[in-house]
């Protein structure tokens, strides 16, 4: 079951509206602060996690059918890509799946995608509640590392193992290891073959700290490749985490990208 959620997380109904639609005025102040109406594409993605807690529940298909072309109707140029992701399972050797489905929205042009996220979200909130029941957690992650494919190539039906770490006060994170050494290390150690595209995200603090301060996602090129290996390097990346964290249980998923728009 999901762990670690505070109030500030758990967005749901007229909450969650009032909540998106601060966050795409922060995000639009932060736009015009920094006079950039534009970012790079795929460097800025709107996470939001549906946690897999009590009563919680997704329907997939019609989020595909009904809320996912309404995201691309509203946010239209601004974004770049919208992917939907599930639950496939918990890793081997772990207890429980933390998430019951994600969803990624890479932003193209932050000005525009606020200015959509704003005016909308009370239209998108009550769209989703028709398919999606739970909490959810929303916040924007910034891409800081990238190894493999470029994300165009990442089709509907690739698997995933992601890693989310939560941070409390009094815990650290070090940028700079999970950067430069355990990116690449996990690279090496899972290989090619197996690896499609591996990253690193940091969430950005938008008014309140993200739930989840990073996240490592490890996009599979083949599933039966990935379980030749799974086992003995799982355990490595397990070990080299410890070295880059004090986060006591990062929460890892098997999740299945389920549709792209």
């Amino acid at each position: 079951m999901a762990r670690n959620l505070t109030r500030r997380s758990l967005l749901a109904g007229a909450g969650y509206a009032t909540a998106w639609g601060a966050l795409g005025a922060r995000l639009l102040s932060l736009a015009e602060a920094q006079e950039a109406p534009a970012a790079p594409a795929q460097q800025l993605a709107l996470n939001m996690i549906f946690p897999n807690v009590a009563k919680a529940k997704i329907d997939e298909k019609k989020y595909i059918k009904n809320h996912m072309p309404m995201l691309r109707r509203v946010y239209g140029d601004s974004v770049s890509r919208i992917e939907f992701r599930t639950l496939v399972g918990p890793p081997t050797g772990v207890a429980a799946a933390s998430v019951l489905a994600t969803a990624h929205i890479w932003i193209k042009d932050v000005k525009a995608f606020s200015q959509a996220l704003a005016t909308n979200s009370q239209a998108i909130n009550l769209d989703l509640n028709a398919v999606a029941k739970g909490p959810r957690i929303v916040q924007v992650d910034k891409l800081i590392a990238a190894r493999g494919d470029d994300i165009s190539q990442v089709e509907v039906g690739t698997q995933l193992l992601t890693a989310f770490f939560p941070l409390h006060d009094g815990q650290h994170l070090d940028e700079d290891y999970l950067v430069n050494t355990h990116i690449p290390k996990l690279y090496s150690i899972y290989g090619q073959s197996v690896v499609r595209r591996l990253t690193a995200t940091l969430g950005v603090d938008q008014g309140s700290k993200a739930t989840y301060k990073a996240t490592t996602t490890l996009y599979m090129r083949q599933r039966n490749a990935y379980d030749g290996v799974a086992r003995s390097a799982f355990g490595e990346m397990v070990d080299d985490i410890k070295k880059f964290t004090d986060v006591p249980a990062p929460e890892f998923n098997e999740l299945k990208v389920l549709e792209i728009v």
